[in-house]
């Protein structure tokens, strides 16, 4: 089995090098490492280039975009360019451990699923680390492989990257799972929720393998959280009912689990996406408010009624959501989302 590594960068001029690195530094023998540069306007690509020629005997490629045209299609991009048999996303400024794709592969080999999913870590500017994340080593095969996995596992907040992961390429090929193109960022919500309603097979890794840097450089930060930040989020959210209700218009004798729903709510209510628009100071309170309130119309129009809501966090979110004044409950709410959960978990013991 060949990996593709795929890595994006953007004015990463500082920190691809060490990206880079630590995926040469991998003892897996059959690697392609694909960069796509989403038109950096630093010195990103000299430092690649470097890089590339000092390590001539790896199969490292280059693709140079024309212009910038954000996250969501760098991701479908290196899909398209992939050549191995099974890819890892990456974002240009973070790191891999020692080992880790001979990890993931070894996986992959011996259980045969669609996807192997690993843990990480999230460090400081300064490498200091902030938390970990560490999933229950389990593998789980048949129908709705990611939902099961959910289920027995997941008994809080849930958030699974779209980097960290290998996926076999034709898998995801096969079932035309891409990130959408209607928005430039949280290119892994509808992404992973296809994935979970399709993968036949997951597998988690317990051990870290990844060190996701959270910095201000950081391709993935930087969201202006304005009227154009709502805007994006709600085509993420109309993007993730429509896979829904596709794939239920089309597989009508496959009804969605337990875990599908709990992951197509988690995603909408309580992954902080709307957490951050709704504590941005940047966007209005009438514009919080109107779209608050088309979020309440979107859901009923879609039968999105409490038998659909599942986890005690998605139910909070939801009463909230569903009452007359959504606004100052949900502000408070997210206000308060840690004491919130503690006592949640506290309960639901």
């Amino acid at each position: 089995m060949r990996i593709t590594v795929a890595i994006a960068c953007y004015n990463l001029e500082d920190r691809i090098a060490d990206c880079l690195e630590s995926v040469i530094a991998q003892d897996f023998p059959d690697i392609e490492i694909l960069i796509i540069d989403d038109h950096s306007t630093d010195n990103s690509v000299e430092v690649v280039r470097k890089l590339i020629k000092n390590h001539s005997e790896k199969d490292i490629r280059l693709v140079i975009n024309e212009e910038n045209l954000g996250l969501c299609k760098v991701r479908n991009l290196s899909i398209d360019e992939a050549q191995g048999d099974a890819i890892f996303f990456m974002d240009g400024d973070d790191t891999i451990e020692p080992g880790a794709l001979s990890l993931f592969h070894k996986r992959m080999e011996e259980t045969g699923v669609d996807v192997v999913c690993g843990s990480f870590r999230k460090t400081d500017d300064a490498g200091n680390t902030l938390i970990t994340k560490q999933f229950p080593d389990d593998t789980v095969k048949g129908d709705f492989a990611f939902a099961s996995y959910i289920e027995k596992h997941i008994k809080g907040f849930y958030w699974l990257p779209i980097w960290n992961n290998l996926y076999r390429l034709d898998f995801l090929r096969s079932h035309n799972i891409c990130c959408s193109t209607h928005y430039r960022k949280h290119e892994g919500s509808l992404f992973t929720f296809k994935v979970a309603l399709y993968a036949q097979g997951v597998s988690y890794i317990h051990d870290v393998t990844y060190n996701w840097q959270n910095v201000p450089t950081s391709i993935t930060n930087g969201i202006k959280k304005n009227k154009h930040y709502l805007r994006d989020f709600r085509a993420v959210i109309e993007s993730v009912i429509d896979a829904k209700n596709e794939f239920e218009s089309c597989h009508s004798h496959m009804p969605l689990p337990d875990g599908i729903r709990f992951l197509s709510n988690y995603i909408i209510l309580t992954q902080g996406l709307l957490r951050r628009g709704l504590e941005s100071e940047a966007i209005g309170r009438k514009e919080k408010i109107l779209f608050l309130k088309w979020l309440r119309r979107y859901y009923r129009m879609n039968n999105m009624n409490w038998s659909n809501i599942v986890g005690p966090y998605n139910r909070i979110s939801y009463l909230i959501l569903m009452s007359p004044f959504p606004y100052p409950l949900f502000r408070f709410y997210f206000r308060h989302l840690k004491a919130v959960s503690n006592l949640v978990n506290y309960l639901v013991r």
